[in-house]
Formats: C-alpha cells, structure tokens, sequence
C-alpha cells in the first residue's frame, strides 16, 4: 500500500507517538510495531495461563519467565504478521533493532524492500546491535567515532519534529530548562544550574531519580526530583514553554549530539551545552549556543543570556526536519 509505513521500535519514552505523528504530517500511514515491555500486555491470555503466571510472579517472583514467554509469543506472532503482510508496507523503520531477535529482523527485512536501521545510541551502549548491521542496505548511526569503528554504516543527525512547530510559544513561562537522569553528568547539571539559579532565571530542571539516588538532590531547591519517567511529547511541552535549553553531553557512551540540540534549533531555543562536538555542525551560531565549562564566568552567561537569538537560514532548519532526516534515510 502506497505511504504506508511500519515503524519498528522501543516504547521509551513514547516517542514513537512524535514519530507516527510526523509521518502522518507528512502524508504517511504509520503503523507501530513495538516491543513487549510491559507484563500488563499479557492481561488477555488464559486463565490457565494467568494462574500459572501468577504463581511464577507472586509465589516464585519469577518475572524472566512471565518476559520470556511474552517475547516468545510476540515474536511468533509478529513473523507471522509479517509473513502476510510484508507486501502492504513501502518502507519499515528499525530504531534500535537489537531489541528484536534475528528471526524477527530477518522476516522484517525479507518481506518489506525498503527496511533500514537507525540506532540512535553510540554501539557500545547496546553491543548486541553489531551482529545486525551487514543484514541492512543501510544502517545509520549519529556517532561520527562509531563510524570511523564501522564504515559499513551510515551517518546522519539526529532530528527535531516539525510537526509540532506550531505547539512553540510565543512567550514562554521558563528561562532555562532541562530534563534528564542521576547520572555521571549529574555534577555539571548541579554545578551549571546553580549559575544559573544566581541570576534570578525561572528554571524548570527535572531529573530522574531511581530509588537509591533519591532524595540526593534535596537541597538544590531549583531542581525537582521525579520517580516516574514523562513522555517525550510532555518534554516537548516544557521545550515549548522555555527560553534556553540545557544540554549536558555523555562521558562515555557516546559523542554525537543528542535529541536536545536539535529540540533548541528547531523551535527557536538558545542553547546551553557542555558538549563541545556541536561546533561541527552547521548550525552553530555562538549567538544562539553558549559552550560552557567550569572556566566560564557569570559575564559569560549574563552576555548570552540577554543577547537577542539569531535566526538561521531556512535551509538549516529544513534539513534538520523529521521530515527531511526520513526523506534522506528513504531517498
């Protein structure tokens, strides 16, 4: 069927909701193909089997066995899926494919011509994923560092959602804001936001705390701890509602930008970062992207701040589309 397109990824943070959206923007039939996740998807089956489930997950505290179950029966019935219906798709989307086993991948790429992957965490993170790429056309990555480690992939950007250009708010309610994790860049976050928080600017920080960092951040009254994960539409939201992004780039896991760069550029957003890579990219403007580190001084960020964002030529805001990263990945 012409335009229609399957969409084959993870459920984190429900960004394939942004992407369905996009594409249905764009024209596209979007149909979700989404990993078994959730032991709440398995509420339909037998009562035998939810017997058997509970005294594996209650009296035993198996959950393996409850997932194994779940991903062997997905898996059987998506191949089967597939198999019939291959032909009705003109492109399938894989966004982290090591998430599915080789039989599924296999039938995905068999059955539906156009059928291309984009992993959008540096390889080492998920290393299960380098057994997968030669089975691609074209296997896309955004880390310029995995690329020189396989040439046999290919390399593109991240993207924002063109989509939703008309959700951005004229007067926004926040000067700076950022979301992420307690993790190892959580002493740039406290460090840079307490800068920040000295120049009197309304910041909306939110990070995510696991149980055994919670409460850690307490005493930093500008940032809010919070226990359940939001969706990537909710984040856009906030993005929506702000002046600045913050931006604090991995240590180890990988280099290439992030969703958050281009969040800032696509909506109009200044941009605070620690990841110096974004010099390279052709939408750099040091008007519109402070560079920070423990060296710059609170001149640094009063001059940034109170300077006036410049926009950039329409061409670069076009490229670094949704629309125009799916164009370049299918064309």
């Amino acid at each position: 069927m012409k335009n229609k397109v399957l969409l084959a990824m993870t459920r984190d943070g429900h960004i394939f909701e942004c992407i369905k959206d996009n594409l249905n923007f764009m024209g596209k039939d979007c149909e979700l193909l989404n990993i078994p996740i959730s032991i709440k998807d398995l509420n339909n089956k037998s009562l035998v089997f939810k017997l058997k489930l509970f005294i594996k997950l209650k009296i035993l505290k198996n959950k393996k066995y409850v997932l194994k179950y779940n991903k062997d029966f997905y898996e059987e019935n998506v191949i089967s899926k597939i198999r019939k219906e291959g032909s009705d798709y003109e492109s399938c989307l894989m966004i982290r494919p090591d998430v599915y086993t080789e039989g599924t991948v296999d039938t995905i790429i068999t059955n539906i011509k156009k059928t291309y992957a984009y992993q959008w965490d540096g390889l080492d993170r998920f290393p299960k994923v380098l057994k997968l790429i030669p089975k691609f056309a074209h296997f896309y990555i955004y880390d310029k560092n995995d690329k020189d480690r396989f040439p046999n992939t290919s390399l593109i950007t991240n993207f924002y959602f063109d989509c939703y250009l008309d959700k951005n708010k004229k007067n926004p309610t926040f000067d700076v804001y950022y979301i992420g994790s307690f993790d190892d860049r959580i002493n740039d976050v406290i460090d840079v936001c307490t800068r920040l928080n000295e120049l009197n600017l309304k910041l909306k920080i939110l990070i995510y705390c696991r149980r055994e960092n919670k409460g850690k951040l307490k005493k930093y009254p500008f940032i809010t701890e919070i226990y359940n994960q939001i969706t990537y539409y909710q984040n856009l939201e906030n993005v929506f509602d702000s002046k600045i992004i913050l931006d604090f780039g991995h240590k180890s896991t990988h280099t290439g930008l992030s969703l958050r760069p281009f969040e800032a550029l696509g909506y109009g957003k200044k941009l605070i970062t620690t990841n110096r890579i974004i010099k390279d990219y052709d939408f750099y403007n040091e008007k519109n992207i402070l560079l920070i580190d423990q060296e710059k001084n609170k001149e640094n960020l009063i001059d940034f701040i109170n300077s006036d964002y410049e926009p950039l030529n329409k061409d670069i805001y076009d490229k670094h589309s949704f629309s125009s990263w799916f164009n370049t990945i299918f064309n």
